[in-house]
C-alpha cells in the first residue's frame, strides 16, 4: 500500500516529510505487493491538528483499514476544509475522516454515509466528543470574556470549519452578539490549528478559534507552555476533558462514498470496530446515536447565512465594495460627461473649420478664376506670337517656291507640265504644314489634347533633318546620330515643332562661327528617350543663360524668346522636360527626355 500527500495552500511545514514517512512505513505490508494496475481506495484525512498529531492519531485506523481492503491499496490523502469539500465534489476519495459537522456539509450537498464516531480517552461520549475553544494570548488583560472580543482580530483555520468556526460563531450568536459585526478583521488562515495557537502567542491576531483537545496536545508535545494561552468563556461538562468554550457535539467521522461496495464498507467498519484502544490517547471506534444538536446547529447557521442578509447587513458586509463601485460609477458618469462635452466642442470645431476650409477653397476658386482669365488674355498675346514664329517658316518656302515657279514658267523652262507638279507638291505640302500648325496652336491656347501615336522618335528627327536641308534651313554643318527602335507615344507634330525650333535655334547661335556644327543625337536613357541638339555658338554668359528661362528673351538681336518656351510647354504637355546646359567652350547643349515606350518585336 501506498501513501500520497499533498501540501496545503497555508503551507505544511518540513513535518509533511515525517508524516510521509511515518505512514509510508506504517503501510509498508502492503506496498510490497502493490501493483500498478491494482485496485485503491482513496481515504481523505482533515487534516486540523498538524501532521505529527495527525500521524499519531491516526495511526492504529489506517492500518485497520488496510488490513480489511482485500489486497486493495489503501492511498491516503491529508486536506484542509476546502480543499476537502473541493475533493469530495471532484470524487477523489471514497472514504473520509473529517469532523462531524463537515462531514454533515458534505453528505447533505454531495452524499455519503456516517459510519463510526472516534472517541479518545478525554473524550469519551461519542455524542458530546467536539467542542469549539476560543483563546487569546495570556498576557492580554483586554480579553477576558466574549464580550471583549468586540473590535478585535480574529483567526480561523477556515469559515467552513465546524469545530474552529461555526460552534464558536453559534456561541457569540447564543451570548447575544452579532457574529457579523463583532470582530475588526477575520483571517482564514487554511494552516492547521497547532499554527493559529501559535499566531495567538506571538501576538499575530488577538483572538483565534480552535477545535477542542488541540491545546492539550500541543502541551503534550511541548510546542506550547500552559501559561502562554488562555481560554475565554471556558465550559465544565460531565465526561469531556478538554478546554472548550462552547456547548459539545458528535466527535470526528468516519463515512463512506457510494464508490464503495457495500460488503467492502461492512469489513471496514468491523475491522475498525475491534481495532485496539490506541495506546497514546486512548483513541477507538463508535457508534454516536445523537446528531439533533448538530443538525440544529447547521440549519441555524444556514439560516442566519441567508435570512439575515438583508439591505442593512449588505451595507454593512460590503460597504467597501459598495462605496468602490459607487466612486466607479460616478467616475464613469463623470468621464462620460466630459467625454460627451469634449465631442460636441470638438464636433463644433471641425464644423467650423469646414467652413472655414470651405469658405477659402470657394475664395481660391475665385482666385483662380481671376488668375486664369489674366492667363488667357496674356496667352492671346503669346498664341498670336506663336502663329507668327511658326508660320514663317512653312509661309517663307511656299513663297520661294512660288517666285521660282513663276521665273521658271515666265522663262519657259517647263516642256510639259509634268515637269511643275512636283514643286506644286512642295507648295502644297508646306501649305499644309501651315495649317497642322495653326491647329497645334489652336490647341495650345485651349490646352486640348491631341490624340497620339506610337512612333520612332529617330525616324522622325532624319525625316526633320532631311526636310530642314532641303527648305534651306539648315544651313550648317551637321552630324546627325539616331539610334534605332526608340519608340515614343506623342502627339508626331508637336515633337516635329519641338525638333525644328531646336535646330534653328542651334543653327541660328553658331551661323556667325568660322565652322559651324549641330550635332543632333537621339538615343535611349534608362526608361526615357533622348533627344540632344548642340551647337559650337559663342559663350554665353550668366545673365544671356538666365534669360533663356522665361519668355519674350532672346540672346539673338532680331529674337522673340518663343522657341525655348513652346519646346518647354510641348515637352511638359509629354510628360517630358527640358534641359539646357553651357559648353565650357561656347554654344548649348538642349536636352529633351520623354517617356519610352516598349520596344517592338
Amino acid at each position: 500500500m501506498t501513501k500520497e500527500q499533498q501540501t496545503t495552500p497555508g503551507g505544511i511545514t518540513r513535518a509533511v516529510c515525517a508524516c510521509a514517512f511515518a505512514l509510508f512505513h506504517l503501510l509498508s505490508a502492503e506496498t510490497h505487493a502493490s501493483v500498478k494496475n491494482q485496485p485503491t481506495v482513496r481515504l481523505a484525512v482533515v487534516n486540523t491538528f498538524g501532521n505529527n498529531f495527525s500521524v499519531r492519531y491516526f495511526n492504529g485506523t489506517v492500518n485497520a483499514i488496510a488490513k480489511s481492503l482485500d489486497g486493495r491499496r489503501l492511498i491516503v490523502q491529508l486536506y484542509n476544509q476546502d480543499e476537502y469539500l473541493k475533493a469530495a465534489k471532484e470524487n477523489k476519495f471514497d472514504l473520509s475522516i473529517a469532523s462531524s459537522g463537515l462531514t454533515a456539509v458534505m453528505m447533505d450537498t454531495l452524499g455519503g454515509t456516517p459510519l463510526l464516531t472516534l472517541v479518545h480517552a478525554r473524550t469519551p461520549n461519542p455524542n458530546k466528543a467536539n467542542g469549539g475553544v476560543i483563546i487569546a494570548n495570556a498576557k492580554n488583560g483586554n480579553i477576558n470574556s466574549i464580550r471583549d472580543l468586540k473590535g478585535k482580530s480574529l483567526v480561523v483555520m477556515s469559515k467552513k470549519a465546524f469545530a474552529g468556526y461555526m460552534i464558536p460563531m453559534h456561541e457569540l450568536e447564543r451570548q447575544g452578539l452579532n457574529p457579523e459585526n463583532t470582530f475588526r478583521s477575520i483571517t482564514e488562515a487554511r494552516e492547521p490549528m497547532t499554527r493559529l495557537a501559535e499566531k495567538v502567542r506571538d501576538n499575530e491576531f488577538d483572538v483565534a478559534f480552535l477545535a477542542s483537545c488541540v491545546l492539550e496536545n500541543m502541551e503534550q508535545e511541548g510546542t506550547l507552555k500552559p501559561n502562554e494561552i488562555k481560554v475565554i468563556n471556558p465550559q465544565n461538562s460531565a465526561d469531556f476533558y478538554c478546554q472548550h468554550s462552547t456547548e459539545l457535539y458528535p466527535g470526528w467521522i468516519l463515512s463512506a462514498r457510494s464508490s464503495l461496495p457495500a460488503t467492502m464498507v461492512r469489513k471496514i467498519v468491523i475491522s475498525l470496530l475491534e481495532m485496539p484502544v490506541g495506546k497514546s490517547n486512548g483513541e477507538y471506534w463508535t457508534i454516536a446515536n445523537d446528531y439533533q444538536e448538530m443538525n440544529t446547529l447547521l440549519r441555524r447557521m444556514e439560516q442566519r447565512e441567508f435570512m439575515e442578509r438583508d439591505i442593512p447587513w449588505l451595507i454593512r458586509r460590503y460597504k467597501h465594495y459598495i462605496l468602490s463601485a459607487v466612486l466607479f460609477l460616478l467616475f464613469i458618469l463623470a468621464n462620460w460627461m466630459y467625454l460627451a462635452y469634449a465631442v460636441r466642442k470638438r464636433t463644433k470645431e471641425l464644423k467650423d473649420t469646414v467652413e472655414e476650409n470651405l469658405a477659402f477653397e470657394r475664395e481660391n476658386l475665385k482666385i483662380k478664376d481671376r488668375f486664369e482669365s489674366l492667363q488667357r488674355v496674356n496667352s492671346i498675346a503669346m498664341i498670336s506670337t506663336m502663329v507668327a514664329h511658326e508660320l514663317k517658316q512653312p509661309l517663307a518656302v511656299i513663297n520661294n517656291y512660288a517666285e521660282g515657279l513663276g521665273r521658271r514658267i515666265t522663262k519657259g523652262r517647263f516642256k510639259t507640265p509634268q515637269e511643275i507638279l512636283p514643286i506644286i507638291e512642295e507648295i502644297r505640302s508646306e501649305g499644309q504644314r501651315a495649317s497642322s500648325i495653326i491647329d497645334l496652336v489652336r490647341r495650345f491656347g485651349k490646352k486640348d489634347k491631341h490624340e497620339r501615336q506610337t512612333f520612332d522618335l529617330g525616324d522622325l528627327t532624319a525625316e526633320t533633318v532631311d526636310m530642314l536641308i532641303r527648305v534651306g534651313t539648315l544651313t550648317t554643318g551637321y552630324e546627325l546620330k539616331c539610334g534605332k527602335n526608340i519608340l515614343v507615344t506623342a502627339d508626331r507634330l508637336n515633337i516635329e515643332v519641338v525638333i525644328i525650333n531646336l535646330i534653328k535655334n542651334a543653327v541660328e547661335a553658331c551661323r556667325a562661327e568660322a565652322s559651324p556644327m549641330v550635332v543632333i543625337s537621339v538615343s535611349a536613357k534608362d526608361q526615357d528617350a533622348e533627344i540632344i541638339v548642340e551647337d559650337n555658338g559663342p559663350e554665353i554668359s550668366d545673365e544671356q543663360f538666365e534669360k533663356m528661362k522665361f519668355v519674350g528673351n532672346s540672346t539673338k538681336k532680331d529674337g522673340l524668346g518663343l522657341g525655348l518656351a513652346i519646346v518647354h510647354e510641348l515637352i511638359e504637355a509629354h510628360g517630358g522636360s527640358l534641359v539646357l546646359k553651357r559648353k565650357k567652350e561656347g554654344g548649348l547643349i538642349c536636352v529633351v527626355r520623354l517617356p519610352r515606350c516598349e520596344e517592338k518585336e
